[in-house]
């Protein structure tokens, strides 16, 4: 007289088992989430530490950067997003100034704006050049403060001064860092 005995878990058991198992996936949903927000869609203003030897000095960013750009050019452009960013290194200074328009369209259009008010003159800038620098096209401009550099990135309008130095050696860096 064998009696099988059958042994049941309670159905409290089993949905504790439940949650447990649903809080673990929630839980790695989380961090990939904010992994893959923190890398993949990282924030396009990211300003680089570096560039070649030149260490960030200081920066400036968003609703600041703007008003500085706006000062500048005299005039009010639209831009979504801006930052200056001063590097340095063993007598040579870059200045990078970089804005973010909404597109692509609208960042030709203040390249256009940028290049009629050269060409004018009055800027203080002249001798207006082209050339390709690291596969972009690049503008070269004579003017005060150092040696002038200007293109268009995506919806990025970059403006890049050296000053001091031999400044050849990390141009090509600093058009494919900005």
């Amino acid at each position: 007289m064998s009696e099988a005995i059958t042994v049941s878990r309670p159905k409290a058991r089993r949905r504790g088992i439940i949650a447990l198992q649903l809080l673990l996936v929630l839980g790695f949903l989380g961090i990939f989430a904010y992994a893959f927000q923190s890398t993949v869609l990282a924030p396009r203003s990211a300003i680089p530490d570096r560039v070649g030897e030149l260490e960030l000095l200081e920066k400036v960013e968003g609703d600041a950067a703007i008003a500085q750009v706006g000062r500048l050019h005299g005039t009010d452009i639209t831009l979504e997003d801006a930052y200056i960013a001063k590097y340095g290194h063993s007598g040579l200074q870059l200045t990078a100034w970089v804005g973010m328009a909404a597109d692509p369209a609208a960042a030709g259009e203040l390249m256009r704006r940028m290049l009629e008010g050269i060409q004018r003159g009055g800027s203080g800038f002249s001798n207006l050049k082209r050339q390709t620098v690291s596969d972009t096209e690049v503008y070269l401009v004579d003017g005060p403060g150092g040696k002038h550099y200007f293109y268009i990135n995506g919806e990025k309008v970059v403006w890049l001064i050296f000053e001091g130095g031999d400044y050849q050696t990390v141009l090509s860096l600093a058009v494919r860092a900005f």
